[in-house]
């Protein structure tokens, strides 16, 4: 998988600056303890363009959120999806890069004050002081941004057909939706596991569908190799690791037959705890 690893660590900064849970009345000893650790925020942004932002009385582009990490300080002290801001502490932010170092100044337990000038599609002019906390592990904040959450859908090319395939999960179908690379030696090692469950669970509503960034060519071997006989598909764009938030690989979603998210697998591994995860699902 090749990408352009600052560009990729400045998104992945990006996706997890937020706020922390503990409240104001925190005793002193807490909040030392927090503040060894970088303020963490708990949302998503994206630049809004200087066009729409100009409709809020601004000449250049405005930050505005686009997902709040459940049950993180966003959401305690009412950050939303939707909502804009301006400023952090005074300080106007019109980019990302601003955005993100004006929270990277802050520690875990410092207050930030934003300054929101859109909120449920009104347009405000108000400052929401926030407490950052401590950035959770990363399993725990994967599994917590997604765990109940709708799978999302995007398109990637079919290794069997070549063809385009918006992935979108069906109804009655449970899915394991696989992201691997074919330098990853922890993906090669499950690619047995993944093979048997396909071959075990598949006339039970299994679907196992396996991502990567990587072109055919570098799939073909691979797929020969280890007799795959579930779906590979190729996301050139890397848009559906963004917007599973991939950091680590493997990494795999099962999906119930419902569309929503019910586990997230980081690593190799897990065969155990997989299977019997597959089978809950599938005879629920």
């Amino acid at each position: 998988m090749k990408y352009n690893l600052g560009a990729y660590m400045f998104w992945l900064f990006s996706f997890l600056i937020g706020f922390s849970s503990v409240t104001y009345a925190d005793p002193p000893v807490m909040m030392q303890a927090q503040r060894v650790q970088k303020g963490w925020l708990g949302v998503r942004f994206q630049e809004r363009d200087a066009f729409s932002s100009k409709n809020l009385g601004f000449d250049g582009p405005l930050i505005e959120v686009d997902l709040v990490v459940k049950d993180s300080p966003a959401s305690h002290y009412g950050v939303e999806a939707g909502d804009v801001y301006s400023h952090i502490d005074g300080v106007r932010v019109d980019t990302k890069e601003k955005f993100i170092s004006q929270i990277q100044t802050k520690n875990a337990g410092d207050v930030a004050t934003l300054h929101r000038v859109l909120h449920k599609g009104t347009k405000v002019d108000e400052d929401v002081r926030v407490m950052l906390g401590a950035r959770p592990a990363e399993r725990d904040l994967q599994r917590s941004m997604f765990l109940g959450q709708p799978a999302k859908s995007f398109t990637y090319v079919d290794f069997d057909t070549r063809e385009e395939v918006n992935f979108t999960p069906e109804p009655g179908t449970v899915v394991l939706l696989d992201f691997w690379a074919t330098w990853c030696g922890p993906c090669l090692m499950m690619m047995p596991h993944l093979r048997q469950l396909q071959e075990k669970y598949g006339d039970k509503g299994l679907k196992i569908i396996g991502i990567t960034d990587e072109p055919e060519a570098k799939i073909r071997p691979v797929a020969r190799r280890f007799k795959i006989p579930y779906t590979l598909g190729s996301n050139r764009s890397y848009d559906a690791f963004r917007m599973y938030s991939v950091q680590a690989l493997p990494t795999a979603y099962l999906i119930d037959d419902q569309g929503i998210i019910q586990d997230v697998f980081i690593g190799g591994g897990h065969v155990q705890k997989l299977e019997s995860r597959i089978v809950e699902l599938i005879e629920k």
